[in-house]
């Protein structure tokens, strides 16, 4: 596969080598799913969306899950989270659509590059280094502590640097430049606690966290009561965190997912 994603629910998805999406567990009406070529994709809680290589966005799912209809602008990076998705575009400005009960599509003013969507909240890299996080704010999701309702009015920022980040369920993790990890919110199980060691990537889930060391090898941490801290040995291109179950590509292109399997999501085809 070129890619995948592990779903915020009970499906996963992910890119085979020509493109075209292939996903596995509860996928809804298989004729919802968009012909290729896309070049990313990635998995929400009902629906998932996809990028075409001239940026376009297209989604699909469950109509509950306010699928909604994708801003019509060029699209560097993606992300579909619970019941909304964000996306940057290429010139680098968030474009947010689906639920809003949270704030979480009230996307601050760029320059950005890279977008993640959380339940509630959603964060975002600036081209400065520094994190952005907006929506629910309660747990110090977003950055801001002590704050819930009324919502904050203004988006919380973190100075970093950094080079990645990803918002869980009430959680963030972020990448710094010399590959530590820096978390913060809810530490119900130690998920914002974070490990030690140099990472590629982290991929922050329902309960629990999943990074990519600089080794290639996985390291898992949190909640684990469905063995999505489980994570297979061998070495990996990239890792993603759903609800329960977790996602990773081998080097190969060989998917492999672990964690709670209810519908399928952890059984690529």
């Amino acid at each position: 596969m070129l890619a995948l994603d592990a779903g915020l629910s009970t499906h996963s998805c992910g890119l085979d080598g020509r493109g075209e999406v292939v996903c596995w567990g509860h996928t809804g009406d298989p004729a919802q799913i968009p012909a290729g070529p896309f070049v990313a994709i990635s998995a929400g809680q009902s629906h998932s969306c996809a990028l075409r290589a001239d940026g376009q966005a297209v989604c699909w799912g469950d109509a509950s899950d306010v699928t909604g209809t994708p801003p019509s602008v060029a699209f560097a990076q993606l992300d579909a989270g619970y019941k909304f998705t964000c996306g940057v575009g290429v010139d680098q400005r968030l474009r947010c659509w689906g639920y809003n009960d949270k704030g979480q599509r009230r996307a601050p003013k760029g320059p950005f590059t890279q977008v993640s969507t959380g339940t509630t909240h959603a964060c975002a890299l600036a081209t400065d280094g520094a994190v952005t996080c907006w929506g629910q704010a309660d747990d110090g999701r977003t950055g801001a502590l002590d704050q819930g309702p009324p919502w904050p009015e203004r988006p919380i920022s973190r100075r970093g640097p950094y080079t990645a980040v990803s918002a869980g369920f009430k959680h963030s993790c972020a990448l710094r430049p010399d590959g530590t990890l820096d978390c913060w919110g809810s530490d119900t199980a130690g998920r914002a606690t974070s490990p030690g060691g140099t990472f590629l990537q982290v991929a922050t889930g329902y309960q629990f966290n999943c990074g990519l060391r600089d080794d290639r090898s996985l390291t898992c941490w949190g909640g684990g009561s469905k063995g999505q801290l489980d994570a297979p040995p061998g070495a990996f291109s990239s890792v993603s965190a759903g609800d329960y179950h977790a996602c990773a590509l081998r080097l190969d292109g060989v998917p492999f997912c672990w964690g709670w399997d209810l519908a399928g999501q952890a059984s690529p085809p």
